[in-house]
């Protein structure tokens, strides 16, 4: 009797270990790039693509680069990095006081994506300045390449030790003003097409703003011990008669 239990209860485990083994296995093959799972929310809403935008940025650990011509070199190899062979020229503005010392570098390329590069050194009178480095690119119209645009800006930023973070956003619009029911099944389609739950959300006059999470992104933050990665804005403009949408991750990080 003794060994029928015992052989049961082995089955049962080794049943239970199979089953867990490809339940996380397939969680495992579901998660998705980010920027691939908004694109493809963003998409499922039928909203018009204004723009998309990418922000990355970190902290420069090699001090090295207290050396501003250093950190002027560093800026420029960073934007040659991303931009690989295109032949746009770059504009170089600086800004060097007691406090701060900045090169801001910035291009557009044929496409309608801008790209801008901005290191500082900032000096807050002790003897370990901070130094950052931040990354923005911006497609007018398009949300296309935004998962190999991270690839790339991150590989160029790893390349220096700079451990990048990154946010994106994409802005969208229809014509005229939704309905509450045209917004709320925009924001279903949105949530459903990423697995997302709301964490916390609020709902004004002509306004949805929703915080969420989702398994298939693989990437977070914590908002009140609570994760985040999807954040979905939808607001409607009397001025330009049209209703806008911004889809984020982790963040919406504009006025909206």
């Amino acid at each position: 009797m003794k060994k029928s239990y015992s052989m049961l209860l082995l089955i049962f485990i080794f049943v239970l270990a199979i089953f867990f083994s490809i339940y996380f296995t397939k969680m495992q093959q579901n998660v998705q790039s980010p920027e691939s799972t908004l694109v493809k929310c963003f998409n499922s809403s039928g909203a018009k693509v204004v723009n998309a935008e990418m922000y990355f940025w970190g902290e420069i650990e090699d001090i090295r680069y207290n050396d501003f011509n250093k950190l002027t070199k560093l800026s420029k190899d960073i934007m040659d990095d991303i931009k690989g062979e295109s032949q746009e020229e770059v504009t170089v503005n600086t800004v060097r006081n007691d406090y701060i010392q900045e090169v801001n570098l910035s291009t557009t390329m044929k496409n309608n994506t801008t790209i801008s590069v901005v290191s500082q050194i900032r000096n807050d009178k002790t003897d370990k300045p901070e130094r950052y480095i931040s990354v923005r690119i911006l497609k007018e119209l398009s949300n296309d390449d935004m998962e190999a645009i991270r690839d790339r800006v991150i590989a160029a930023m790893d390349r220096y030790g700079i451990d990048a973070h990154v946010n994106s956003c994409i802005t969208g619009s229809f014509e005229g003003k939704l309905t509450d029911k045209q917004m709320n099944d925009v924001s279903k389609a949105i949530f459903k097409g990423a697995e997302a739950r709301k964490v916390e959300g609020i709902r004004e006059r002509n306004l949805i703003s929703v915080s969420a999470y989702s398994p298939v992104i693989d990437d977070y933050i914590k908002v009140d011990d609570k994760k985040v990665n999807l954040n979905l804005a939808i607001r409607y403009n009397a001025f330009e008669d049209r209703t806008y949408i911004w889809l984020a991750t982790p963040v919406i990080s504009k006025e909206y």
